[in-house]
């Protein structure tokens, strides 16, 4: 006869696990009005400020309500409006968390419950956990507790004892087990143990500890999912080999196992094994995902943007390896984790929404495509819809790089960011993308000019850039009485056109021949903007010589639906001249 969880809620349609995929949900960045304590992960225990950071990611913060932030000692955005971060276990932060879930198709959380955090009594009410349920019952998200066991291996047994206790009166008599929204899995309600892995004894529980930790939520009426760091788990012949066996589902961990360029190779290897002992052991799979890695300001050792998230293609080869061998159901790593770069919650996009100062911080520009904040939230619902077949396979990311209003932006900044330098274990400083900059730079026609200069370049505002440390800078020599004209591609980009759209930029002439450089649009049909322009010109209006202009064009509405390919920068004349000029600050927006 099966056991039943006492005072756990039904199993229902809308809180059953199963062809659902949920993320992971940390609530672990903490502010203070008090600018030398009570802060965490968002720094270490004083307000953040340039040195004293955790998150290599930004957060967009725009959405949250002024009664969950505080001030930080953060040097104000380029806007002039001061930087304030979150406190996550504020209702009106976790309401802004679930609703997003809810808009872009996220079917809820396992909340991470660190075993640092767990109490061997009652902890006071009320308490992020009785928030994150209401939270959940409110926009139909599930939840359900994930104990991380990181750091519980040195108190051994007596570990065990307090994450059960821990259990009964911080969850089951705070009733989060009897809400509707609380994850089932076969009749069962939902708990997940991660750290399952006798690699590193002094951190994980060891094996005995452990089955006894999994055996008495089983019985107790528990659906156990195990989070398995272990790389080689169904390869265990020692004591843990029966950990494994006695889980109801296996969730392989997988952040920084791999990159880009061993994706298909290690998931295609691991997988086939994972999923032969599950089908063996009649055990369920949950795989884990992840959009991308880095934490050069949490830890010495990384890198910045140490595993590139691609513009969304790499999240998407993971998910679509998974459906192609049938998964249905999965985890991404993580909603809100800002530290390790892997958040799927809205982020900063480019320079002009982070910080100014010397802080480095990855955006979602870094590698040289524009995201919209909300692009991770959108790819992962595309994500979750792919596994459970509700929306088609397709070899392309299927999401739009945004959806508005603004639609691109460039401001060519880089920040200074510490490197790793491998074989000597030492650090280097490096100046890392913040903007698109040109990552996919080149020429694509020249006709009697010599290109002298086409780079970011660095310098005093006012004089190379107009906002930041970093403009563009375009010069060179149109060589004859004749045709002259280059077209120089600074970005990819996949924009549609919209009613209402309008390039606007900033440009600095040096020379008579600068006024002659304009920023033109590709189309993906070969066309270009230039060539709706009256004299095959972006703008006849000569910008004032060694002084920073603002051009603003409107696309027109012929010019709706057409999808812009790339953003160039281009010079064309009739004549011999010399031309010069800096650009800076690039949008393509609806206002």
């Amino acid at each position: 006869m099966q056991k039943i969880a006492k005072g756990a809620s039904a199993q229902t349609e809308q809180n059953n696990l199963m062809g659902k995929v949920t993320a992971g949900y940390q609530a672990w960045f903490h502010a203070s009005e008090d600018l030398d304590q009570g802060w965490g992960h968002w720094s270490n225990g004083s307000a953040p400020e340039a040195g004293n950071v955790h998150p290599e990611m930004f957060p967009d913060f725009s959405e949250y309500p002024d009664s969950a932030m505080y001030a930080s000692r953060f040097e104000p955005y380029p806007d002039g409006k001061p930087v304030r971060f979150y406190e996550a276990h504020k209702p009106e932060v976790i309401d802004v968390h679930f609703r997003w879930m809810k808009e872009y198709g996220i079917d809820g959380v396992g909340i991470q419950r660190f075993y640092g955090a767990t109490s061997a009594g009652a902890q006071p009410e009320p308490s992020h956990l009785t928030e994150i349920r209401k939270a959940a019952e409110r926009y139909d998200r599930i939840f359900y507790i994930m104990y991380d066991t990181s750091g519980c291996g040195h108190d051994g047994s007596a570990a065990i004892e307090r994450m059960k206790e821990d259990f009964i009166h911080n969850v089951e008599e705070k009733g989060l087990t009897a809400s509707l929204a609380y994850a089932h899995a076969d009749n069962k309600p939902v708990v997940c143990i991660w750290g399952l892995a006798g690699t590193e004894p002094g951190r994980y529980p060891v094996a005995k500890d452990a089955l006894e930790l999994v055996t008495w939520l089983k019985n107790r009426g528990y659906f156990v999912i195990g989070g398995l760091p272990d790389n080689r788990w169904t390869e265990v012949t020692d004591e843990y080999a029966a950990v494994y066996a006695s889980l109801d589902m296996a969730s392989p961990w997988t952040p920084g196992r791999f990159r880009k360029e061993t994706l298909h190779n290690w998931i295609e290897r691991h997988l086939e094994k994972d999923l032969c002992y599950c089908k063996e052991h009649n055990i369920y799979y949950q795989p884990v995902m992840f959009s991308g890695f880095a934490w050069s300001n949490f830890e010495e050792s990384g890198n910045p943007n140490a595993t590139p998230r691609d513009a969304g293609r790499f999240l998407w080869e993971q998910a679509k390896l998974y459906a192609k061998a049938g998964v249905d159901c999965g985890y991404f790593a993580m909603f809100d984790e800002y530290d390790e770069a892997t958040a799927l919650a809205k982020a900063a996009t480019d320079s002009s929404v982070i910080p100014t100062g010397r802080q480095y911080f990855q955006t979602l520009s870094a590698d040289g495509t524009w995201l919209s904040s909300d692009f991770y939230l959108r790819l992962a619902g595309a994500v979750t819809g792919l596994l459970r077949g509700e929306v088609p396979y397709s070899e392309e990311v299927p999401v739009p790089h945004s959806t508005g209003p603004v639609y691109w932006r460039n401001g060519f900044e880089r920040r200074q960011a510490s490197l790793k330098l491998s074989r000597l274990q030492s650090q280097d400083q490096q100046f890392c993308n913040v903007d698109v900059c040109d990552a996919h730079a080149k020429i694509l026609y020249q006709e009697a000019v010599q290109l002298e200069t086409a780079s970011v370049v660095r310098g005093r505002r006012g004089d190379v850039c107009y906002t930041g440390n970093f403009g563009f800078a375009f010069s060179g020599i149109g060589m004859t009485d004749g045709h002259c004209e280059i077209i120089y591609q600074l970005a990819e980009t996949e924009i549609p056109v919209v009613e209402g759209m309008t390039l606007s930029y900033r440009q600095r002439p040096m020379n008579e021949g600068g006024n002659m450089v304009n920023v033109d649009l590709l189309f993906e049909d070969g066309s270009r903007f230039s060539e709706t322009c009256s004299n095959g010109r972006i703008t006849d209006n000569a910008g004032t010589l060694e002084r920073w202009n603002l051009v603003t064009l409107p696309l027109s509405k012929e010019l709706v639906g057409k999808q812009i390919k790339a953003v160039l920068v281009t010079f064309k004349t009739e004549r011999e001249i010399r031309f010069a000029s800096y650009l800076d600050d690039i949008v393509l927006e609806v206002k």
